[in-house]
């Protein structure tokens, strides 16, 4: 639950909404609020709750990606844009201060952007993960060679299926990529799969007899679906 959360609060695009409620704040402050930025406001919770409503409805989740919340956030940058005005005319003298608040907020903006694929060489444990990813996809096409499989670079999780093709259940979308396979799709759960990715050992429905381990890393399980189970 707290995953969710914190996906939640950034949907709010913190870079913005932070600074959108300072500015609503000096609005108020100053009496200058006025009734249309209620109604703006109105407009971005409404939004951003009927969409959780939707996917809930749906799928029975609150776990939303947050692209789907993030769409709403430029109505918050008119409020964002109150602060900026206020931070210049606070240092319309001081251009030294202001050149240099500039320059921080860029070089933060910057690191914050990059910080996914910085992950993925001073995290170790992204490190690792990306192993065991890689090693799992080598055993995948060492034991698919000859099946019928789509190039990585044309491949789409839940495009019609190619008879004979390897389905991936839970499995991350670049082990998918690297491998040639197709993703499981989760909207249709009756769906045949071939093998099966595991994050977590402590599913209680789990049932090892129905699948032959090909890696158990720190991070993942990669379980092949016995044929006479034929995922029943």
């Amino acid at each position: 639950m707290s995953e969710v959360l914190l996906d939640y609060f950034k949907a709010f695009y913190p870079y913005f909404a932070i600074p959108a409620l300072a500015g609503i704040g000096l609005l108020i402050k100053n009496k200058a609020w006025k009734k249309e930025y209620s109604v703006l406001l109105a407009i971005y919770a409404a939004s951003y709750l009927l969409m959780i409503v939707q996917v809930y409805t749906a799928d029975q989740t609150l776990d939303i990606s947050r692209r789907y919340l993030l769409p709403y956030t430029p109505i918050l940058f008119g409020f964002a844009a109150v602060l900026w005005q206020w931070l210049e005319k606070r240092f319309a003298n001081n251009k030294i201060i202001g050149t240099v608040l500039i320059i921080l907020i860029g070089i933060f903006l910057l690191l914050d952007a990059l910080n996914p694929t910085l992950k993925d060489y001073i995290s170790s444990k992204r490190i690792q993960r990306n192993k065991e990813i890689r090693q799992m996809a080598a055993i995948l096409n060492k034991q698919l060679a000859g099946v019928p499989r789509q190039p990585a670079k044309a491949l789409w999780f839940y495009e019609p299926r190619i008879p004979g093709k390897a389905v991936l259940k839970d499995a991350p979308p670049s082990l998918a990529y690297l491998s040639s396979c197709e993703i499981h799709n989760p909207y249709f759960p009756h769906e045949k799969f071939s093998y099966l990715v595991r994050t977590a050992w402590d599913d209680p429905n789990f049932d090892p007899r129905k699948f032959t381990e090909l890696y158990h890393g720190k991070y993942y399980q990669l379980l092949q679906v016995k044929t006479s189970e034929n995922n029943q």
